[in-house]
Formats: structure tokens, sequence, C-alpha cells
């Protein structure tokens, strides 16, 4: 989804992404490298969130390249033998 403030300079830039697969090792290293903003368990899976910058062209009137943050969402399954770090 986009920021679709009519004022905003980068109108259709994605703030936040659809919850996407990830595997339970993706989400360790991610874990340790401190990279995770919130997560939560529900049931056999862990949906949890990182922050990225991107580089978006901007509608102002010079027109300069912008970065953004953007929050990357994922769900990952937790396998039977797994213990939640």
């Amino acid at each position: 989804m986009g920021d679709r403030n009519p004022h905003s300079p980068y109108p259709d830039a994605i703030r936040m992404t659809k919850v996407k697969r990830a595997d339970y090792k993706t989400y360790l290293v991610l874990k340790n490298e401190g990279r995770i903003l919130a997560e939560e368990r529900r049931g056999k899976y862990i949906y949890f969130a990182v922050q990225t910058r991107r580089d978006v062209q901007s509608n102002a009137p010079s027109n300069p390249v912008v970065t953004i943050n953007v929050i990357e969402r994922y769900k990952a399954k937790v396998a039977a033998e797994e213990k939640t770090p």
C-alpha cells in the first residue's frame, strides 16, 4: 500500500508490505542481528517486522531522490522441535 496523501512528495511509495513468508532460519538470523522491530507468536507461526530503507523518486518540483523507511512484514513457521528465543 502506498502513501495516498495527494500532498505527499512520494504518493505511491510502499511504506509497509503485505506479509510475506520466510523460513525460521531467516527469522533467527534477523533476530540475532537485532533487526526485528516487532514480533508476535500465533500458533505455529511467528509474525515479525523489519525496517529497511529505500530510495524513491520524489514528486517535489526539483524531483530529488529521497530515502524512506519501509516496514517489511513476514511470517515464519516454527518447526515442532524448535523453541522461540
